[in-house]
């Protein structure tokens, strides 16, 4: 199986598939669709031509964070969300980025290039924290519709 990734935003059809797929995991993050649409940047995953997943990327002040990742069910543990973190991570080189997650072996990557492990949010450096704060306020706002 061979996994390109592409820097580029998602379908219409794409996020739906996606947010289908998520309904799945009932322990995962409800996204709103308008959300998937408003991310600085987007890494999509294909195989064979086939959207198989994707991984954004949100900057602020210089800080890189990377999240949500999302890989459609049919192409989970053929290490296609695996070929998104390498090639974001790839290209995040030389720039400060964060990430979080629970899967073992993205964490396991993560802490192979380099990463810093934190294991409690209130030890995390000031910046990030910042960077954090802003990332989910700029979220809600953004998802949130305010009545006039």
């Amino acid at each position: 199986m061979v996994v390109t990734i592409i820097q580029r935003k998602l379908s219409q059809e794409e996020i739906t598939k996606v947010l289908v797929d998520i309904k799945q995991f009932p322990d995962l993050a409800y996204i709103k669709p308008t959300l998937l649409t408003s991310f600085s940047e987007i890494y999509v995953a294909e195989v064979e031509g086939e959207f198989a997943g994707f991984c954004a990327v949100e900057t602020y002040k210089g800080i890189r964070k990377l999240g949500p990742i999302a890989v459609c069910t049919r192409f989970q543990k053929y290490g296609v969300g695996m070929a998104l973190m390498m090639k974001v991570l790839e290209e995040s080189k030389g720039k400060r980025t964060y990430f979080g997650t629970s899967n073992q072996k993205i964490r396991e990557y993560g802490l192979s290039v380099g990463a810093v492990e934190y294991r409690n949010v209130w030890k995390l450096p000031a910046d990030i924290k910042q960077a954090s704060v802003n990332l989910i306020l700029g979220y809600l706002f953004r998802s949130v519709k305010l009545r006039p």
